[in-house]
C-alpha cells in the first residue's frame, strides 16, 4: 500500500487490473506495457512500464500457494518519444516556416467536413528577391510572411503549399466575410517586410 501511495496513478491502475486478472485465472502469467509522463524539475520525462504478474510455483504436489510474484520494469523512453514527435511534426509541417504542409492542410480540411473558403496567397516578385538578395533572404521573407499570418489569424488553418504560395482556410463560408478576411490579409503586406538590414516589398 505504501508503494501504491507514491506510484503514478496510471501504474497503480494497471497493477490492480493485472491482480484482478490473476484472481480470475491464477494459473496464467499476466503482463501489460504502458507509458506515462512525469515532471523532474523543469523537464518532462517519459517512462515505459512493463508489469508482469505470475503465479508462485509450488514446491511439491501437496503444497498450495495462492500468491503471485510481480515484476515491474521502468525504462526512460524520453529520447524515443521526442524522436517520434519530431518525425510526426516534420511529416505534418513545412520545415522552413513551421506552417502546415500541403498534405496535412488537405487532410485537416477533409476531417473537419465544414464548408470553408480557401484564400491562396502568391508572393509577387519572390523569384526576383531571391535573385537579387540571395536564397537566404528569400527564406527569411517566407518565414516573416508565415509569422505575419499566424499573428493575424491565430488558430485558423494556414499552410505553405509550395514555394511562395500560402493558403488560409477561412472558417466562414460566407463570401462577404471571405472578402473582408482577404482584405485583411492584403493589408498585412502593405508595408515592406523588414529582413535583416533591408526591407522587401511583397
Amino acid at each position: 500500500n505504501d508503494l501504491f501511495n507514491h506510484a503514478d496513478p496510471t501504474v497503480v491502475e494497471a497493477v490492480q487490473v493485472l491482480i484482478a486478472k490473476h484472481c480470475a485465472d491464477p494459473s496464467k502469467i499476466h503482463s501489460t506495457t504502458m507509458e506515462f509522463s512525469t515532471q523532474v524539475g523543469a523537464r518532462t520525462v517519459h517512462l515505459e512500464v512493463v508489469t508482469t504478474i505470475s503465479p508462485n510455483e509450488r514446491t511439491d504436489a501437496t503444497q498450495h500457494d495462492d500468491g503471485f510474484a510481480g515484476c515491474l520494469i521502468l525504462r526512460d523512453v524520453t529520447a524515443r518519444r521526442l524522436y517520434h514527435e519530431r518525425l510526426r511534426y516534420l511529416a505534418e509541417h513545412d520545415e522552413l516556416t513551421g506552417l502546415l504542409n500541403r498534405r496535412e492542410f488537405a487532410a485537416r480540411l477533409d476531417v473537419s467536413k465544414e464548408a470553408r473558403q480557401i484564400a491562396v496567397l502568391d508572393v509577387e516578385r519572390f523569384s526576383g528577391v531571391c535573385a537579387t538578395l540571395g536564397r537566404d533572404t528569400g527564406d527569411d521573407v517566407l518565414r516573416a510572411i508565415a509569422t505575419h499570418l499566424r499573428s493575424e489569424l491565430g488558430e485558423i488553418l494556414i499552410a505553405r503549399l509550395a514555394g511562395d504560395i500560402f493558403a488560409v482556410a477561412l472558417s466562414s463560408p460566407d463570401l462577404q466575410e471571405a472578402e473582408r478576411v482577404a482584405s485583411r490579409l492584403l493589408d498585412l503586406f502593405t508595408d515592406p517586410i523588414a529582413v535583416g538590414f533591408t526591407s522587401v516589398p511583397v
